[in-house]
């Protein structure tokens, strides 16, 4: 790249310019543009990655590509179709999976709705039975005790401990930020995009303030609904979704 004097004519550059000169258009070569570092960030936020050129709200999350068709093959559901069908009470360790149910086992597509409703299940119970271990170092709950208590298949239970987890057993911010929004994301596929939240913010503990935040971030909204002196928080799914600018303050989650 020439240089110009004073008088617009080309001149000569010292070693020591030259190389200066060289260093700055390297480095500038290698600067990331803005609209890059949000991309970054965007691709690294803790939900489950949407498809954000989907035409129609069934597009943006697709269980297959966040959660894998190998791992909801391998959620056995035949005991709760058999449950279903036979009127059978079936004791649940969470409200909202209790009270959904027979509804999805009686409805459309059955068995594929009740793998996702199972997966949230054991989301749940992973959740509920990670501890806290001092200065705010939560961890996964051991293999043996969430094994008995969610009855999952081995494939299943490594993908859960690989993804929710840094690989030791320890659940981060993001950690966790990935585990609910996941809850929230399959709660509302199965809900066909809308539902009360009330079940859930019981069965993972958590503010109301909190659960409105994690499914924000998967660009849905929440609405207050009053009824007879009651309060329910509605979330719905449908497009176009409106994401949180990348960077905004961080939360930290409440049990």
């Amino acid at each position: 790249m020439p240089v110009l004097g004073k008088d617009g004519q080309p001149r000569e550059l010292s070693a020591a310019a030259l190389a200066t000169l060289q260093q700055i258009e390297a480095a500038s070569a290698n600067m990331v543009s803005r609209d890059e570092l949000a991309a970054r960030a965007e691709a690294q936020k803790p939900i489950p990655p949407p498809n954000k050129e989907a035409k129609v709200i069934q597009d943006v999350y697709r269980p297959a590509a966040f959660i894998g068709n190998s791992i909801l093959d391998a959620i056995d559901v035949s005991d709760w179709l058999e449950a279903a069908q036979s009127g059978t009470a079936v004791e649940l360790p969470s409200r909202f999976v209790a009270s959904r149910l027979n509804a999805v086992a009686r409805g459309v597509d059955p068995s594929a709705r009740l793998r996702l409703l199972r997966y949230l299940l054991y989301l749940v119970i992973f959740f509920a039975k990670s501890e806290m271990r001092g200065r705010g170092r939560r961890m996964a709950p051991p293999r043996r005790a969430f094994n008995e208590a969610a009855q999952a298949a081995e494939l299943v239970v490594d993908q859960i401990r690989h993804k929710f987890t840094d690989g030791e057993g320890g659940m981060t911010n993001h950690h966790v930020s990935l585990l609910m929004t996941h809850v929230l994301c399959l709660a509302a596929i199965v809900e066909n995009f809308e539902f009360d939240m009330q079940h859930l913010r019981m069965d993972l503990g958590q503010s109301q303030d909190a659960m409105t935040a994690y499914f924000q971030e998967l660009g849905g909204k929440v609405r207050q609904s009053k009824a007879g002196g009651n309060t329910r928080y509605l979330a719905k799914l449908a497009l176009p979704l409106v994401f949180p600018r990348v960077g905004g303050p961080k939360r930290r989650a409440k049990r």
